[in-house]
C-alpha cells in the first residue's frame, strides 16, 4: 500500500488485519476484509480524518474520532457493527475497549458523563443490561479482558460484565481503608 510509505503514526492488528492512523488521522485498513481488513463504504468517509485511535477485537475495530464519534467495522459476532439505535447515543466518547475471545468479542465506549455503552456479543460483555444502571455515571475507566470488562467507578467499586466465569461477576467493590478483614469481605471472601 503506497499509502504507507509515510506519515503513519499509530499502527493496530487484530488476528486477522490491520488499521494504520496517518498524520491527520486518517485510518487505513488492510488483511483479511470480513475481520476488518476493509473499511466499509458506508462509514469510510467518517475515517478520512480526525481518528484519534483505534481498539481492536479478534475480528473487528473500533475507531475512536476526536470529536467523540465512534465507528466499527468487521465481523459483528466482534463488535465490528454498532447497532442503529445505540449509535445514535454514542457521543462524547473518550475511550473504547474490546474484548479478545476466540469466538466473539464486544466493545465497551466511556463517555465523558462517565457512562459506559456496549455491543458485539453478548456473552463476552456485549450486553451489560444487567449492571447497566451502575455504567450510567461514575466510570472513571474500562478495563477489558478476554472475555469481560471491568469498570472502575469514583468511589472506588468496580463493575464486570460478561462471561462469569472469566470475570464477568455482577460487582465488586474494595475497601478504602487498609483494614485486612473489611477488604476480605467487600470481595466477598
Amino acid at each position: 500500500m503506497p499509502e504507507l510509505q509515510e506519515g503513519v503514526e499509530a499502527v493496530y492488528g487484530n488476528r486477522s488485519a490491520f488499521v494504520a492512523i496517518k498524520q491527520g488521522g486518517q485510518a487505513l485498513a488492510w488483511g483479511a476484509p470480513r475481520q476488518g481488513g476493509e473499511i466499509p463504504e458506508s462509514i469510510a468517509h467518517h475515517l478520512q480524518s480526525g481518528v484519534k485511535s483505534i481498539s481492536q477485537t479478534n475480528e473487528a475495530f473500533c475507531a475512536l474520532k476526536e470529536n467523540g464519534d465512534v465507528y466499527a467495522w468487521g465481523q459483528p459476532n466482534f463488535g465490528g457493527e454498532i447497532p442503529s439505535g445505540l449509535h445514535e447515543k454514542l457521543k462524547d466518547v473518550i475511550s473504547v475497549s474490546g474484548t479478545f475471545n476466540l469466538h466473539g468479542g464486544a466493545f465497551a465506549a466511556l463517555t465523558s458523563a462517565g457512562a459506559v455503552m456496549t455491543w458485539g456479543l453478548d456473552a463476552v460483555g456485549g450486553d451489560s443490561s444487567a449492571v447497566a444502571e451502575q455504567l450510567q455515571s461514575g466510570v472513571c475507566s474500562v478495563i477489558c479482558g478476554g472475555c469481560a470488562f471491568a469498570a472502575l467507578k469514583e468511589g472506588g467499586t468496580v463493575v464486570t460484565w460478561g462471561d462469569p466465569h472469566r470475570g464477568g461477576k455482577k460487582e465488586v467493590t474494595w475497601a478504602d481503608d487498609e483494614s485486612e478483614d473489611e477488604e476480605e469481605e467487600s470481595l466477598g471472601f
